[in-house]
């Protein structure tokens, strides 16, 4: 069956953002007297291979810190450098342009107003026809439900549908859903969980060999 539908992450797959993202955290950090973290382990939390935030938060949300708040003071600080180093992946904005599928969608665990802010930041977003955020509530990776909810948003099939992302929660959420995965090495995971994908990418521009060999 032909492709109808190539779902991509955000953070580390179309957009390099590690750093913004970092100083944003660090930041809110401040502000709650919470200990900074480096960038490397602010790639491994983005990359779902480090829980040490979630539990910070979660012991802070005993201790009285309004997780709300916190959200808040993150979106906050991240809207204020949105693209200070944040750049495009090499050959993004081209390979988009050309991808011969009828639909193309961003699901990112980030919120989906930051999301889209970033997209739109760099000329992208119109490049989507739908974009679903961490806080949409519909489920965040590694569970299938942003996905399963995308594909009845967009009335695309499991069997006709693809995933692009650079960490196991990309993976794993697009196996479970029953779709066909794309690993991105280039981005935050360590590399690790590739052999779990379908198809591997060194470059983003490679995802339009795939969908060329799948037409």
């Amino acid at each position: 069956m032909a492709l109808n539908l190539i779902i991509f992450d955000l953070d580390g797959t179309l957009a390099d953002t590690l750093q913004d993202t970092a100083e944003a955290v660090n930041e809110v950090f401040r502000q709650f007297n919470i200990p900074a973290f480096s960038t490397e382990e602010i790639r491994a939390v983005m990359a779902g291979e480090d829980s040490r935030l979630r539990k910070i938060l979660f012991e802070g949300q005993k201790a009285g810190i309004d997780l709300r708040m916190f959200a808040v003071a993150f979106s906050r600080a991240y809207s204020a450098r949105l693209a200070v180093h944040t750049t495009l992946y090499p050959g993004v904005e081209e390979t988009l342009r050309q991808l011969p599928v009828r639909q193309k969608a961003v699901i990112s665990n980030k919120s989906e107003s930051l999301t889209v802010a970033v997209l739109d930041h760099f000329g992208i977003l119109r490049c989507f026809d739908a974009v679903t955020g961490g806080d949409s509530g519909v489920g965040r990776k590694p569970s299938p439900a942003p996905i399963l909810h995308m594909l009845s948003r967009l009335n695309a099939n499991p069997d006709e549908t693809l995933i692009m992302g650079d960490c196991v929660l990309d993976i794993e959420a697009g196996r479970t859903a029953g779709i066909r995965t794309i690993a991105a090495t280039y981005g935050y995971g360590n590399n690790h969980f590739a052999h779990k994908a379908d198809f591997v990418v060194d470059a983003f521009p490679q995802v339009l060999d795939i969908v060329n060999q799948l037409k």
